[in-house]
């Protein structure tokens, strides 16, 4: 009886010291949860240190993945370790459908880095840049350029009106042509998609200089004490060239007039019955002139303008005007 009681004894004392062993085994294993590219898995372990745990599960980790802890981190009870493997990525470059392997906790900033890095250009993106990028889907990033572009513009000439007092009332006598001006005008011009979404102004610098152009206009005072009498006259015009002379450069007495001054603005042609050759003349809508020329078809009452250039003579056509004869 005695050593039943004593067998019964042993058996209970060896079962207890078990179950304290095993309650400080189990009071030692730590619970973690491994979140890992989103998906939630919850283990149990005795590992001391996060690179322990990751290697006692065989869990796949090189140095492009991301983890929320440090290696040598120490296993805490419930403690969360996220882990996040490098993805490809679909996105709309430039409405263009593009694959990227991107990093797990890369932002939508970091690819725009990439972008630039691939295309040379810059890129934006609909989503704001501090997004992550693995709760994004089927982003869409345009390219965005800004280039400095010039462009020639004219500068419109002014035109300056002198009075003058030898030129008939009403009348006026351009002295100078106004030329117009140029200038380059930079333009900042911004680029989404290779399409155009603004344009500024940048600087500008004049490359010529206009010229203004000069009128006189007659007051009459000192024109109306010249004059000796006025007519009324048929006025044409004509050049130094073959459709007015019938003669060519080269040719012999081109550009001479019948008293044989060469001929330029201001040199008239008449009928020396009318007007005497050598006359001083103020013609309306011309200016002064002399009479130093005469033609076949010059007869009468008709007096013929020279002008330098054809353009000028057939803009001027044929008119009746009046006609100072000066002393």
């Amino acid at each position: 009886m005695r050593k039943k009681f004593l067998l019964t004894l042993i058996i209970f004392i060896t079962i207890f010291s078990f179950g304290e062993k095993a309650d400080a085994i189990e009071n030692r294993s730590k619970n973690v949860f491994l979140i890992e590219n989103g998906i939630v898995k919850n283990y149990l372990t005795n590992s001391e240190t996060v690179k322990e745990f990751l290697c006692e599960n065989k869990i796949n980790f090189c140095e492009q993945d991301y983890i929320n802890k440090k290696m040598d981190a120490e296993i805490l009870n419930r403690m969360n370790i996220e882990i996040g493997h490098p993805f490809k990525l679909k996105v709309f470059v430039d409405d263009i459908e593009n694959y990227f392997h991107v990093g797990f906790n890369d932002e939508i900033v970091d690819l725009k880095k990439i972008l630039k890095s691939e295309y040379k250009k810059d890129f934006i993106c609909e989503q704001a840049s501090g997004c992550k990028l693995r709760n994004c889907r089927d982003l869409k990033f345009y390219s965005h350029e800004t280039k400095l572009i010039d462009k020639t513009e004219e500068i419109p000439f002014e035109t300056e009106i002198v009075s003058c007092d030898d030129i008939a009332c009403g009348q006026e006598k351009i002295v100078q042509d106004g030329v117009n001006g140029e200038k380059i005008i930079t333009e900042e011009v911004v680029f989404v998609n290779n399409q155009e979404i603004s344009r500024a102004f940048k600087s500008e610098k004049i490359t010529k200089e206009p010229i203004k152009k000069i009128i006189k206009t007659g007051t009459g005072k000192s024109v109306n004490r010249k004059i000796k009498s006025i007519l009324k006259m048929n006025a044409s015009a004509y050049t130094a060239g073959f459709e007015s002379t019938g003669k060519r450069p080269g040719d012999k007495n081109y550009g001479i007039t019948a008293t044989g001054t060469k001929v330029k603005h201001g040199t008239v042609a008449v009928d020396p019955k009318i007007i005497p050759l050598g006359t001083d003349l103020y013609v309306e809508g011309y200016g002064y002139a002399k009479a130093l020329d005469k033609g076949g078809a010059i007869k009468g009452n008709k007096i013929d303008l020279f002008f330098n250039n054809l353009c000028d003579a057939k803009r001027f056509g044929r008119k009746n005007l009046t006609v100072y004869i000066l002393n």
